[in-house]
């Protein structure tokens, strides 16, 4: 997937300490609540981590697509993640100029109804 791609140059290149990102589908799907797996490494020592974030990607080609479809294993994830839990909203994936939308601790943001959750049945 070209968005997870293009999410691990945007988060190292966002980084100020040294950070780890495993792409966690690269080589098949691994039925995990995220994508990618950001670890903040220790300044003086890169082979320990002081902190793991996680991130969901959700692409789509159109520029204006606003729906997008979210597991009850990813939710309940986001819920126990809490704020390490963030949601990457890829528009206009494979095009010259994707956008990125970022929302962190969609769990909590549910809750305090500042997101709004559709049902679709299909």
């Amino acid at each position: 997937m070209r968005a997870c791609v293009y999410l691990q140059r945007h988060q190292a290149d966002l980084a100020q300490t040294p950070v780890r990102i495993i792409w966690c589908n690269e080589q098949q799907e691994s039925g995990l609540p995220f994508d990618l797996k950001v670890q903040t490494l220790d300044a003086n020592d890169n082979t320990k981590v002081t902190s793991t974030r996680y991130i969901e990607v959700k692409a789509s080609m159109a520029h204006d697509n606003k729906l997008f479809r979210v597991t009850q294993q990813e939710m309940e994830f986001a819920a126990k993640a809490g704020p390490l839990y963030t949601v990457a909203r890829v528009t206009g994936a494979g095009s010259q100029k994707p956008q990125l939308a970022f929302t962190t601790n969609p769990y909590r943001l549910w809750e305090e109804k500042q997101l709004d959750v559709c049902l679709y049945l299909g």
